[in-house]
């Protein structure tokens, strides 16, 4: 790669020869830094995710577009990631951080002036898509309007203090991020990951919130974002620089010469800027 740089001399004249010592010019006029270890960022996508309705105890809603929460039919939100997928990005990295992001589609029923929180709970039973209802994790008969299961779990079975919990309000869309960094490196740690079941902090204040469910518009649904420090060791070795016009020791009849140098690198490459 090749850099061309005007060099400035302050207070002088163009009528007056410069020397220039190239080689020296060259190392003053570039800096190099040594780059640190990457961090890499991963997108994940939703393995299962349902809406509990408590109006509706035993009906399974684990294939609509949307997930709901809220205060309309006392409804929850459980979400999951596949577990080999968290690890397989982490490899033999160090998490750094997690986020939970879930798109805001719309939002409904009488909201208050103020914000109200959406908190993230780490589920700590096991479910399925095809089998969440408000009283199962797993209902073996999800079509008959009955509770089949033992023990029933009436809502989810949950951490009760969240992981994380961001504020809504009637004007809330788009995409909102939850930290669950230390849920995550738990599940690394070997904590059984069941993902997060989503709920308004205070369930008895009116106002619905509707997220993309992972059935939706692709570029909408439930994804988990790791940062990973890949653990490289950093880049200690600075590029080469090689000062190729004019030659070293020229006599210029110019204040402001250009120069041209040729540069490389083997490591971690080089930023332009």
């Amino acid at each position: 790669m090749s850099l061309e740089m005007p060099l400035h001399r302050r207070n002088a004249r163009p009528s007056r020869a410069l020397v220039l010592s190239l080689a020296g010019a060259g190392l003053g006029l570039l800096a190099f830094a040594p780059a640190a270890a990457a961090t890499v960022q991963t997108s994940l996508p939703a393995v299962a995710d349902a809406t509990l309705r408590q109006q509706q105890a035993n009906q399974n809603r684990g294939d609509d577009d949307l997930v709901r929460l809220g205060w309309a039919q006392g409804s929850r939100a459980l979400v999951r990631f596949d577990q080999a997928a968290i690890a397989a990005a982490v490899g033999s990295g160090q998490l750094v951080s997690a986020r939970l992001e879930l798109n805001v589609d719309g939002t409904g029923e009488s909201w208050g002036n103020t914000p109200q929180n959406v908190d993230a709970h780490r589920v700590t039973a096991s479910w399925t898509e095809a089998g969440a209802t408000w009283n199962c994790g797993i209902d073996s008969k999800p079509s008959d309007n009955k509770a089949d299961c033992n023990p029933q779990w009436n809502g989810g079975s949950f951490v009760a203090a969240p992981t994380a919990s961001v504020p809504h309000t009637k004007q809330t869309r788009g995409v909102v991020s939850f930290d669950v960094t230390s849920d995550v490196a738990a599940f690394l740690a070997g904590t059984a990951n069941q993902g997060w079941l989503l709920k308004k902090a205070n369930e008895t204040l009116s106002g619905r919130i509707d997220d993309t469910a992972r059935e939706g518009a692709a570029a909408q649904r439930p994804r988990l974002v790791l940062a990973v420090d890949s653990g490289g060791a950093p880049d200690t070795t600075p590029p080469s620089v090689a000062i190729t016009a004019p030659p070293t020791g020229s006599r210029l009849a110019t204040a402001i010469p250009t120069i041209t140098a040729t540069y490389s690198d083997a490591g971690s490459g080089i930023d332009p800027a």
